[in-house]
Formats: structure tokens, C-alpha cells, sequence
């Protein structure tokens, strides 16, 4: 009896393809759940922690640019462009069923994910510089003049192309389309919710600030080094960049928490335009996000308090109910 019960439960999904009037499945298309796709899924996310920490540092200090681990990065993120158009979605919430049929997954992922994984994939900054070195090439024979200006024009677009990496800043975006396998891992681990959204509020901060000090390093660049910026008054130069970027990383994350905690020492201040502007936008970001993370603090205390003082309640009740009880007893005893 039991073995017949087994066979009536197997399902059978030709059946149920037909049932509810699907198409069946091209063998090409993948499904979401298996594990090898959800092993592309952990390198990827891997991969969007690399770009969201390294990046910034990249725009302001050149020297940290290791091309074959870009173009390595470009690989992976072209790669998964191919194999999310092949990949079934779940129409809805995780109970849904999942959607095999080629069409349909092309149109979510084109209205959904599409152009963000393309800005992001794309390398706009070595498509610059690529152009502006054939124009080079194709002018070899230039006048004094003309090649000083060729050469202030070069510096201006290497510029750009190294604000242009900041577009591969929007691959942390991506980091949502994990957030469901983020979940079944807290889960897994056991870990309190409330513990979860005070780690997520820390670590926030942390690459808020760690943001904000590599675009304070970044500003004396975008205005070409200008002397009377905040690395001369602290003693470094241009060549710091190179040869002590990391004394000069650590002065900017010294400032950028100082900014955004509302301290603000002066010890490292803005002097020129570009850096009070700059400086201003950091402190209104800075305020906002920092009362966000005391808000986020208020209500994780709160939410343990409450399920503290439920379970004291609890306990309450079951010692009443036992005195209750014992009292009866020795009442009846007596």
C-alpha cells in the first residue's frame, strides 16, 4: 500500500506542463535551483564585494589598477548577462512556480536587470583611453604648441576615464538579486534578525565612509593637483598617490568618520571650492545616514526588549499558575 501511495505522489511534470497549458523547456534552459547555478551565484555575489570594495580606491589611486583583474571581472560579469537569459525566474514569491519558457525569461531580465548589468559590464574607461591613444598615434607629427595642448587634453581625458569607473559601482545594485540566498543563509545560521539588521547598519557605515574618504582623495585630482589643496596643508603631494597611498587613504577614512559622526576635529578641512562642495554634500549624507544608523540601533534594542519582557511575562504566569497550584494542594492536604 505504501509503495502504490509513493507512485500516486510522484509528479508527473509532462502532465502538469499540459495542464497548465506551458510550454515544456527547451534543454538549454537552466534551472534557478540547482547547484551549480547557485554556485555561479556565490562567485558572482564574491565577485560584487570585490568591485564595491576596490573600486573606489581605484579611482583615486591609479596604481591599485590591475587590468587582467579587470578584465578578468568584465569576463564574469559578461558571462552572467548570457547566463541569466537562460536562467528559469520565479514568477512571484519563492512558492511559485518557476518560469522555463525562453521568451518570457528574456523579456523579465530585459525590463528588470538589463541595463544595469550592461552599464556595469561595459568598460567605458579603457574605451576612452583606447580612443584617445589612436588619436595620438594618427598625430605623431605635431607642432610644440599643439602637442602641449594634446598633452593637457590627454591628462583631462584620463580623468574622465577614471570617473568612469565609477559606473561599475552600480554592479552593487546586483547585490538585491541575492538578497533571497543572503536570507536562507542567516536562516541557516541561526542568526537573530534583530543581530542581522544591526550588522547590515554597521557595515553600512563602514563602506559609506570608506566611499567617502576614496572620493576625498579623488577631489585634488579631478582639480589636477592643485597646490592649495587639503593633501598639501597635510603634508603629502602628488606623488603620495603613488608611493604612500595608503598613509593618505587612512587621513581621508580619519575624515570621513569625523564627517559623518558630526565631530569634525579641523584638522583636516576643505581649502578649495571643489572640496567645500564636495565637503558640504559629505555632511548632509553623512547626518542623514548617521541618524538612520541610531534610529536602526533604537528600534533593534526595543525589539529585544519586547521579547524579552514577553518572556518574563511567561515566566510569570507559569509561577503564578504552579503557586496557585501548590497552594491548592496544600490546602487539600491540610
Amino acid at each position: 500500500m505504501k509503495k502504490q501511495r509513493l507512485k500516486k505522489e510522484q509528479v508527473n511534470w509532462q502532465e502538469v506542463y499540459l495542464r497548465l497549458d506551458l510550454p515544456k523547456p527547451n534543454w538549454w534552459i537552466i534551472h534557478p535551483e540547482i547547484p551549480i547555478r547557485q554556485s555561479w551565484d556565490i562567485l558572482m555575489l564574491i565577485a560584487v564585494i570585490y568591485v564595491a570594495i576596490m573600486v573606489p580606491p581605484q579611482l583615486a589611486f591609479d596604481t591599485l589598477n590591475i587590468k587582467e583583474i579587470d578584465y578578468l571581472m568584465y569576463a564574469l560579469f559578461g558571462l552572467d548577462i548570457l547566463i541569466t537569459f537562460l536562467t528559469g525566474f520565479r514568477d512571484g514569491s519563492s512558492g511559485s512556480p518557476v518560469i522555463m519558457n525562453q521568451r518570457r525569461i528574456a523579456m523579465n531580465y530585459i525590463f528588470s536587470w538589463l541595463i544595469i548589468d550592461i552599464i556595469a559590464t561595459f568598460p567605458f574607461e579603457y574605451a576612452v583611453i583606447d580612443a584617445e591613444s589612436g588619436e595620438v598615434d594618427s598625430e605623431a607629427q605635431l607642432s610644440q604648441a599643439a602637442k602641449s595642448a594634446r598633452v593637457a587634453r590627454t591628462g583631462r581625458v584620463l580623468r574622465i576615464a577614471r570617473v568612469a569607473r565609477l559606473l561599475r559601482l552600480t554592479r552593487i545594485v546586483k547585490v538585491f538579486k541575492f538578497a533571497d540566498m543572503i536570507k536562507s543563509v542567516v536562516h541557516h545560521l541561526t542568526i537573530h534578525p534583530a543581530i542581522f539588521r544591526l550588522f547590515k547598519a554597521f557595515a553600512a557605515q563602514l563602506y559609506l565612509s570608506h566611499l567617502l574618504a576614496c572620493l576625498w582623495c579623488f577631489v585634488p585630482v579631478l582639480e589636477d593637483g592643485n597646490p592649495e589643496s587639503w593633501i598639501h596643508h597635510r603634508g603629502f603631494g602628488v606623488q603620495d598617490y603613488e608611493t604612500d597611498w595608503g598613509s593618505l587613504y587612512l587621513t581621508a577614512l580619519y575624515w570621513a568618520f569625523t564627517t559623518m559622526t558630526t565631530v569634525g576635529y579641523g584638522d583636516v578641512a576643505a581649502v578649495t571650492n571643489g572640496e567645500m562642495i564636495f565637503a558640504t554634500f559629505a555632511q548632509i549624507l553623512g547626518v542623514s545616514f548617521y541618524g538612520f544608523i541610531l534610529g536602526s540601533i533604537n528600534a533593534v534594542v526595543e525589539s529585544l526588549d519586547k521579547r524579552n519582557a514577553a518572556f518574563e511575562r511567561k515566566n510569570g504566569q507559569y509561577v503564578s499558575v504552579d503557586d496557585s497550584a501548590y497552594r491548592t494542594l496544600c490546602g487539600r492536604t491540610h
